[in-house]
């Protein structure tokens, strides 16, 4: 067995980034990683206009000054030059040539329908945005390689582009292994469970970001899991599986990965996850396998802490470190020979400070509990815990796991 940051590190010095780039949207573009860089194709604004409803004036001005009111200016339409007096304007409407201030309406008094006196004195420029003042043309205005949020995709269109290149979404594929697994929703047999972990790995590929190209259950035949591998590695990216990754005579992953191409890690020092492994298919098309754990909590942990990180790789993502907090310990618990991960849910007692509970059962098939708990505490291996102690904690919304 290895620590988890050393598998990590071989995992990922495995992963190459994909290199395909596509053009995409505006509707899609969010968490998409950008290939190139989006370049400014106009000024922003394209023309100097009025920040406030108000007046369009020659500057300076006096206070008191009594204005003729010549001219109404819209948003959107092109107005004639001001000749003489004032042009009544609203916000984002072009400043008429002439005019080189706003007065906001509520710094005039209205004498008539055509006359008002401004009550302040106004100074060249006051309340104009100038043409180009947020970006110019031709300026880079986010780099290759951003995360793309809702904020970059709303510059992408202000600067008047209709899409951007980007990497292409990693492609992932499943395979839940296991003959006792049943499609939830058809009747249970005796001994039979339901297959969770194919709908959990599906849903968190995607909110991740992949693609999920194939989704399926393999029986617990090495003839089976040889085949279902080798057609999974045509289109895939990564090939991530639950299960048959022990030792047991049902467990069949370990040698078809030997027999399809090289198997480069299995065991992490780690509870829940022990039994994963990865290797890589290299008989025909050459893709990654990660094999995660059978048991439901095992398969939840071991996803967050190592297919996150492999997504982000793949889409061309700076790797996020998994961050950690302190909060104090209700508990007393004897050191583990092996990196604990403990769900538990973290409350802030009478005085303020942040506490753990642990859940009452940490069997790796109670996958209830990942449903109560907000986070896992972090204890590494040797480590006593005692009531009061620091803790690190992992907040499962920060792995997406949670809301």
């Amino acid at each position: 067995m290895i620590d988890l940051e050393q598998a990590l590190a071989n995992i990922l010095d495995c992963i190459e980034a994909i290199d395909e780039i596509e053009e995409v949207g505006l509707d899609w573009l969010a968490g998409r990683t950008l290939a190139q860089p989006v370049l400014a194709s106009t000024n922003q604004p394209p023309f100097d206009n009025s920040a406030m409803d108000g007046y369009a004036v020659a500057a300076p001005l006096q206070a008191n000054s009594t204005l003729e009111v010549t001219a109404r200016i819209a948003a959107g339409e092109v107005p004639a030059p001001l000749s003489h007096g004032c042009a009544r304007i609203f916000t984002g409407a072009v400043m008429p040539a002439g005019a080189n201030a706003v007065v906001m309406q509520e710094q005039v008094s209205r004498l008539s329908e055509t006359q008002v006196r401004v009550e302040v004195d106004v100074d060249a420029g006051a309340n104009v945005r100038n043409a180009g003042e947020d970006f110019s043309s031709g300026q880079v205005l986010i780099k290759a390689g951003t995360v793309m949020s809702a904020i970059d995709v709303a510059l992408t269109a202000a600067a008047g582009r209709a899409s951007a290149s980007v990497v292409r979404r990693p492609r992932v594929a499943i395979l839940a292994t296991g003959d006792e697994l049943v499609t939830p929703g058809d009747a249970l047999a005796p001994g039979q469970i339901y297959n969770s972990n194919q709908f959990f790995l599906e849903s968190y590929a995607k909110t991740l970001g992949a693609e999920v190209v194939v989704a399926e259950h393999s029986g617990d035949t090495l003839a089976e899991t040889k085949q279902k591998l080798s057609e999974l590695a045509a289109t895939a990216d990564i090939i991530v599986t639950s299960g048959g990754a022990s030792v047991g005579e049902e467990d069949h992953l370990k040698t078809a990965i030997k027999e399809l191409g090289e198997l480069q890690l299995y065991k992490i020092k780690m509870k829940p996850g022990k039994p994963v492994l990865f290797g890589r298919l290299t008989s025909g098309r050459e893709v990654p396998v990660l094999g995660l754990p059978g048991n439901p909590v095992s398969t939840v942990v071991t996803a967050a802490l190592l297919l996150k990180p492999c997504v982000e790789k793949l889409a061309g993502k700076a790797v996020e470190k998994v961050a950690h907090h302190s909060v104090l310990s209700t508990f007393n618990r004897a050191a583990a020979k092996r990196r604990e991960f403990i769900r538990a849910r973290v409350e802030v007692n009478e005085e303020g400070v942040s506490i753990a509970k642990p859940y009452s059962s940490q069997g790796s098939g109670v996958l209830s509990s990942l449903g109560w708990a907000t986070h896992l505490i972090d204890i590494e291996a040797g480590v006593e815990v005692s009531v009061g102690d620091e803790l690190s904690v992992i907040a499962l919304k920060d792995l997406n796991l949670a809301g």
